[in-house]
């Protein structure tokens, strides 16, 4: 295995005006090392661009930079900032928690507000019956 002096360094000098943000190990024996870098602009917080080293010559195999990538593999890369809010900042993120909110306010007051009309039993009142009702109950307190 290329020792992680080496690895670090072939990092550092793949995109040097990106940030070094994650580097995962070879998860099997063929496999090698990823790097996760961030440059100023990634919407994601832990940046959009991988490079691949080989684990033992340490060499750079492949750099994926997100503004080459074809616009399906974007859109997949975009997805996680999107889903978590976490594009933007705290107000994106505030955002979301209203937005994530907002369903099930609107379904609890609509059950309130169908509730308080009478419910399943009283609903479907028409309104010339509504109405022959509120005269019936002039009339009975009146006689």
């Amino acid at each position: 295995m290329a020792p992680l002096d080496q690895v670090f360094a072939v990092a550092r000098q793949t995109l040097p005006d990106a940030e070094l943000s994650i580097l995962t190990f070879p998860a099997s024996p063929n496999a090698a090392f990823t790097v996760r870098k961030k440059l100023p602009g990634d919407w994601s917080r832990l940046g959009n661009q991988y490079l691949y080293i080989d684990r033992f010559s340490g060499e750079a195999l492949r750099v994926d930079r997100f503004d080459r990538l074809p616009a399906s593999a974007r859109l997949v890369q975009s997805m996680s900032p999107l889903h978590y809010g976490s594009f933007g900042g705290h107000a994106t993120r505030i955002l979301w928690i209203i937005m994530g909110l907002v369903p099930g306010v609107l379904s609890i007051s609509g059950f309130l507000m169908w509730w308080n009309r009478g419910g399943a039993g009283g609903a479907g009142d028409s309104p010339a019956k509504s109405q022959a009702n509120a005269l019936r109950h002039v009339e009975e307190t009146h006689v």
